[in-house]
């Protein structure tokens, strides 16, 4: 095999076995970057309107020795599309800008269930790890709940003030409003969650409502006592830069105030149950604040 030929050939992965050349296809798909994938026209037809149209222009000339169809997507989309018609063969798209390309081919070819399953699907799941990159395709294409979701999933990170990928004024404005999103949701959940959440928590867990720790039977102070507004204090702290429950979360972000409560062999069993619980309680009460902004913020114009 030639490397032109492996080249090709390596494009295909992880479609190799399904596009591998036999008697039983009848047609030559080619890719903008020159990969061919041998189909069928039959299933191509069924799965989409607009490829059943261009095979019918073709039909009279195919032949699996000279004729092919040229489609404009690359080999990389045009694979994951192909594979979309065969039943089994789908392998979601691993990130963003793969899952927006191929949106864009699923719309041009008519597969409305593969255009909705990316939207509905395959894109949240990168609002944690991408969430600005989601954002800005989400503005982009006018696609305004995908764009509150990946606005909300953009508080857990450091906002960063000129990351986003701007093309137009449209997007400025978009990008605009994401900022004012930022700064109403951290005032709110500074000056107003954290406070409230704290006063329920101490009704909720009689230990920390208590004014001394039981181990103070002789007046002189729980050695460990500052335990949770060690927690509060920092959790405000986080918050203010990071309105997510991210920033209150996980075992890391405890421990400071776990070591505190080690101080006292009464507090310290005690102490790391009622963390992680406010910690999750404090979060959700974060996620639905922000979340009530955001559905009441338009950031496609």
């Amino acid at each position: 095999m030639t490397p032109t030929a492996q080249a090709k050939t390596s494009r295909l992965l992880p479609y190799e076995d399904l596009f591998r050349p036999s008697e039983a296809f009848d047609i030559i798909v080619r890719s903008s970057d020159q990969v061919d994938f041998p189909v069928h026209s039959t299933i191509l037809a069924i799965a989409s309107p607009v490829l059943r149209d261009l095979i019918r222009i073709h039909g009279p000339n195919l032949s699996v020795v000279a004729d092919f169809v040229e489609l404009v997507e690359t080999s990389r989309t045009l694979g994951s599309l192909l594979s979309y018609c065969y039943p089994g063969w789908f392998i979601p798209p691993s990130n963003p800008m793969d899952t927006w390309l191929l949106w864009e081919a699923a719309r041009r070819y008519g597969l409305r269930d593969l255009e909705r399953m990316l939207m509905v699907q395959v894109l949240p799941q990168f609002v944690e790890t991408s969430p600005l990159d989601v954002f800005a395709f989400a503005c982009f294409f006018r696609q305004e709940k995908q764009a509150k979701l990946a606005a909300q999933g953009a508080l857990s990170h450091p906002f960063p003030k000129d990351r986003l990928r701007l093309t137009d004024s449209t997007q400025t404005a978009s990008y605009h409003r994401l900022l004012t999103y930022h700064d109403e949701s951290s005032q709110l959940v500074v000056d107003h969650v954290v406070k409230v959440w704290r006063l329920r928590a101490k009704r909720r867990y009689a230990f920390v409502g208590s004014e001394k720790c039981p181990c103070d039977t002789q007046g002189g102070g729980c050695p460990s006592k500052s335990w949770w507004d060690d927690f509060v204090g920092r959790a405000s702290s986080s918050l203010r830069e990071r309105p997510h429950r991210l920033a209150v979360a996980g075992f890391e972000f405890l421990r400071p105030s776990f070591v505190i409560a080690a101080r006292c062999e009464v507090c310290e069993p005690i102490a790391l149950g009622d963390l992680e619980r406010g910690s999750e309680s404090l979060g959700r009460w974060v996620e639905k604040s922000t979340w009530h902004i955001a559905k009441r913020t338009t950031f496609c114009p």
